[in-house]
């Protein structure tokens, strides 16, 4: 691969900028979600607030960074901190939502298939527990956000693209213990984001909305596009690389075919520039921004595509587009904590911003293990 010395630079400044990271994460309660200036700790989100969804994309980092070098610095790094994620799902359970999937795939189960760790085992099992209970029998689907307790909360009833990377906690749930339910519930959850969440073209809506005592359809809705009719691009990538990994578990050929459709709906949208804008609908007077983390994703996802079918067009895509980022939007900089630079934050209410983010970071580190190294990733 052209560049290939930029892209091992660049995965080895993940890796030393992970050592650095954990160890200041694991003394710090806050999330650690994005800023401008790659300062995490400085944002203002404790990890067992209910919005918390990113803390493990730095424990993911370790992960991957143990098992690139076998140091076990990362890996008692991480053990210290086992009781707060157990905290989490035990003693804060009410305050978790359907981001359990990303928070502890990329902690407790990817440590528990490292060690075997029984605890981990328990902890990654009361997470997916937690998520079952936001499971709605009426409408067939997992709730998104808010509290499932408050009826009336101004969540209720909704789900949202995002949760096709969260159901992957159940699907390995089920091949841990063989109950049934984690399976059923994941795959329900599925079918109905694939019913309602994508359009005709491929292109997706961000969220949706059903009334929670009758499970009816309610209407679309936006939290993170540009408006409720537009095409996210991170919504698009979460969707692709979900879809793939709905397909890792289950075989089910529909699922891949579909991530397939969509990935050839976002190659469409990128033909001039492959770093998409944070939406591929904006109107002129939009902020017309890109998203380095919306490419990154769709990579990951693209690579899991390739597992299973031939896709020269994809190879092509990962290849110039990972040779961009790494010689564009990289910072090598070592007092900077954050890696991917000019990732898409904010949304219809918050003027769309780039920043460097915990999510750009983690994705931009998968993929490049993915195309550099045999490691295994954890989803």
């Amino acid at each position: 691969m052209k560049n290939y010395n930029k892209l091992e630079m660049t995965l080895d400044t993940c890796v030393e900028k992970t050592r650095i990271n954990i160890n200041d994460l694991v003394n710090s309660f806050t999330s650690w979600s994005f800023d401008e200036e790659g300062k995490y700790e400085r944002f203002n989100e404790n990890f067992f607030d209910i919005g918390n969804w990113t803390t493990s994309f730095f424990t993911g980092m370790a992960l991957l960074s143990y098992e690139i070098t076998k140091d076990t610095y990362f890996l008692q790094k991480l053990f210290s901190i086992k009781d707060r994620y157990k905290d989490k799902v035990e003693k804060y359970w009410y305050n978790t939502m359907h981001d359990l999937g990303f928070l502890y795939i990329l902690y407790s189960v990817g440590l528990y298939k490292i060690t075997g760790d029984n605890d981990l085992r328990n902890i990654s099992l009361r997470a997916a527990d937690e998520l079952l209970k936001r499971f709605n029998i009426k409408g067939n689907f997992i709730q998104a956000w808010g509290n499932i307790n408050k009826l009336d909360d101004q969540y209720s009833g909704l789900i949202i693209v995002d949760s096709l990377m969260n159901v992957p906690l159940l699907f390995w749930a089920f091949e841990e213990t063989n109950v049934k339910i984690y399976f059923d519930v994941a795959k329900a959850h599925v079918e109905t984001v694939i019913k309602y969440l994508v359009r005709d073209d491929y292109s997706l809506y961000h969220a949706y909305r059903f009334n929670i005592f009758t499970g009816e359809p309610i209407q679309p809705e936006n939290y993170c596009g540009f408006n409720v009719d537009s095409h996210w691009a991170r919504g698009t990538a979460w969707a692709i690389y979900g879809l793939a990994l709905c397909y890792k578990h289950t075989k089910e050929e529909k699922y891949l075919d579909l991530s397939i459709k969509i990935a050839e709906k976002y190659l469409e949208n990128t033909k001039e520039n492959l770093i998409p804008k944070w939406d591929f609908k904006l109107t002129a007077d939009a902020p017309h921004i890109v998203d380095t983390s919306a490419a990154v994703i769709a990579m990951c996802g693209f690579d899991e595509i390739l597992k299973y079918r031939s896709m020269p067009k994809v190879e092509e895509y990962i290849k110039n587009t990972l040779e961009i980022i790494c010689e564009e939007y990289v910072n090598l900089d070592l007092s900077c904590r954050g890696i991917l630079k000019d990732a898409q934050v904010g949304d219809k209410v918050k003027i769309a911003k780039n920043a460097y983010t915990s999510w750009g970071d983690y994705f931009l580190m998968e993929i490049l293990v993915r195309r550099l190294t045999k490691c295994e990733v954890f989803w």
